[in-house]
C-alpha cells in the first residue's frame, strides 16, 4: 500500500473563513466527467435507496452526487463554517468523527474523503466508521494520494518545501504522529474492526489551472499546515519565485488531471452485536 502524501493535509485550528472554504473546495473540484465517474461508482458500491453518511463532508461537494446515485444522504463536519457554506438540501449534523451521533448500525454507507488522515485519533475514527455502517453495508474512504499530474505534484511539494523551510509548526498528515504512515495501516486496522477491503477505485478528473492558480490555492488551503500567516505568505512567495524559473509564464491556463483514489470496505460478518 502507497504511501500518504503530504498534500493530505493538516487539521486547522477554529473555524474557517470563507476564502479558505473556497479554496478548499476548488482544489478538490473532479470537473463533470470526475464527477459522472463518483456517480457511477457510488450507485454501484451502495445498497440501492440507502442512507449515506458524508463524513467530514465539509460543504457537501459530495452530497449532491451521492443523491444523484439514488441515495439518501446525510452530511457531517466538525466545521460550522463548512456546514455552513453547503448549499445543498440535505440534513446537517456538526459531529466528530471520532464520535459520531449515530447509533450502531445505523447506515448503509459511509463516504469519509481526505478526513481520516486529518484526525489525530484515526484509529477510532476508523472504529466510528465500523459500528454505525450496517452488516451489508459500505465505507468508501478516500486517503491520501498524490495528484496524478506531474505539474500539480511538483508544486505541490515546492510549496510544502518552502513551508517547512519557513519553520511552520506543522505540515502535511496530522495522523502521522499517532502511526497512520500508508494507507495500508488503514487497511490492516479495517480489518482488526471487521471490515475487508473490498475494491480500490481510481476517479479521474480535470481542473483548469494556472501555475499562479496552483500555488494560491495551495497557499489558502488550511488544511495543508499549521503556520501562522506571515509564513504561509513567505512559502507562497518562495514558490511562485521557483515556479516562475521553472515554468516562465505563470498565468498560462493549463489543464490538471486530479484523482481521487477509494478504498472499499465491507463487514467480513453479517451480524450487528
Amino acid at each position: 500500500m502507497g504511501q500518504l502524501s503530504a498534500d493530505s493535509g493538516a487539521a486547522p485550528g477554529g473555524e474557517l473563513t470563507t476564502a479558505q472554504i473556497a479554496a478548499h473546495d476548488r482544489q478538490r473540484e473532479l470537473g463533470s466527467d470526475g464527477e459522472r465517474q463518483l456517480i457511477r461508482l457510488f450507485g454501484s458500491v451502495y445498497p440501492a435507496g440507502g442512507l449515506v453518511a458524508d463524513a467530514g463532508g465539509g460543504t457537501g461537494l459530495a452530497t449532491p452526487l451521492l443523491a444523484a446515485a439514488g441515495l439518501r444522504v446525510m452530511l457531517l463536519d466538525i466545521s460550522a463554517s463548512m456546514l455552513a457554506a453547503a448549499s445543498w438540501p440535505a440534513p446537517r449534523v456538526q459531529a466528530d468523527l471520532c464520535r459520531l451521533p449515530l447509533p450502531r448500525c445505523s447506515v448503509d454507507g459511509i463516504y469519509a474523503a481526505y478526513v481520516v488522515q486529518n484526525i489525530p485519533d484515526w484509529l477510532q475514527a476508523l472504529a466510528e466508521i465500523a459500528r454505525v455502517v450496517k452488516p451489508d453495508g459500505v465505507a468508501l474512504i478516500a486517503l491520501g494520494n498524490p495528484p496524478a499530474d506531474e505539474v500539480s505534484s511538483r508544486v505541490s511539494r515546492r510549496y510544502l518545501e518552502a513551508l517547512r523551510d519557513a519553520g511552520a509548526d506543522q505540515v502535511g498528515v496530522v495522523a502521522e504522529s499517532s502511526g497512520l504512515r500508508t494507507t495500508g495501516d488503514v487497511v490492516a486496522a479495517m480489518r482488526g474492526l471487521g471490515l475487508e477491503l473490498a475494491g480500490v477505485h481510481e476517479i479521474s478528473g480535470r481542473q483548469t489551472r494556472s501555475i499562479r492558480d496552483l500555488i494560491e490555492l495551495r497557499s489558502r488551503n488550511p488544511f495543508l499546515a499549521r503556520a501562522p500567516e506571515e509564513i504561509v505568505n513567505a512559502a507562497r512567495d518562495r514558490t511562485l519565485a521557483w515556479a516562475a524559473g521553472q515554468y516562465g509564464d505563470l498565468e498560462c491556463l493549463r489543464r490538471i488531471t486530479v484523482r481521487r483514489v477509494l478504498h472499499e470496505f465491507r463487514h467480513g460478518h453479517k451480524t450487528c452485536a
